[in-house]
């Protein structure tokens, strides 16, 4: 038990000797302790160590605080947006073209369309017709409304069919000018929708009418 503790205490001293042959002081003035060579001492950590001289205003780049390193330190500045040159001179893509609904209704007199209690479509209401085929020529049609009504003159039962015969006369027309048939829609009214007062002459005319509409989407390009 002897021999062991002496032998522990001979390197305890060797150890400790050693230590006062090497031991880092710091300069006189210096913040920090530094070895024989210079360098600055670190601890466990990787830290510098301070002497009793330390200010904050004596740290080094190599020894400074993170937090005082971090407001420090320079602002880089932003990255400018990339140009053309860096991207490559990338073709732009096609435009989208940009689609728009395109209604159109038109509501014509069934003077001009019609003869007086007749049910065939007269050349000036074929050519109307044609006139909006022609306006909804590039446009993606979904539906094709086709509405006739009368005034209240004569028999209600006879003005319903009346208004019907002359609805399906214009849809006639429309197929032949180029119209599908399964999108347009034919539907009369008789004299169940008045738009004007039946009492008087002009009031009668203005209910006695054709309308037609167009219902579809156009592409601008």
């Amino acid at each position: 038990m002897n021999t062991i503790k002496l032998l522990s205490l001979a390197i305890a001293g060797t150890i400790a000797l050693n230590a006062n042959a090497q031991a880092p002081e710091p300069k006189p003035g210096s913040a920090y302790w530094r070895d024989s060579q210079g360098q600055v001492v670190r601890d466990g950590f990787g830290g510098c160590v301070v002497s009793g001289f330390y200010t904050p205003a004596l740290a080094t780049d190599e020894c400074a605080d993170p937090a005082t390193k971090a407001k420090s330190s320079p602002t880089l500045p932003a990255t400018p947006p990339a140009t053309s040159s860096a991207t490559g001179n990338l073709p732009a893509g096609p435009k989208i073209p940009e689609v728009t609904p395109a209604p159109q209704q038109v509501t014509y007199k069934a003077s001009s369309f019609f003869d007086f209690d007749k049910s065939v479509v007269k050349p000036a209401g074929r050519q109307a017709l044609q006139a909006m085929m022609n306006q909804a020529q590039g446009a993606d049609l979904e539906q094709i409304r086709v509405e006739g009504h009368t005034d209240a003159t004569g028999p209600t039962v006879y003005n319903q069919g009346l208004s019907e015969r002359r609805a399906d006369a214009v849809k006639r027309v429309l197929v032949e000018l180029g119209a599908p048939p399964s999108k347009i829609i034919t539907q009369g009214y008789g004299e169940t929708q008045p738009i004007a007062d039946n009492k008087t002459r002009e009031g009668r005319a203005q209910n006695r009418r054709v309308v037609v509409e167009f219902l579809g989407s156009r592409i601008k390009r």
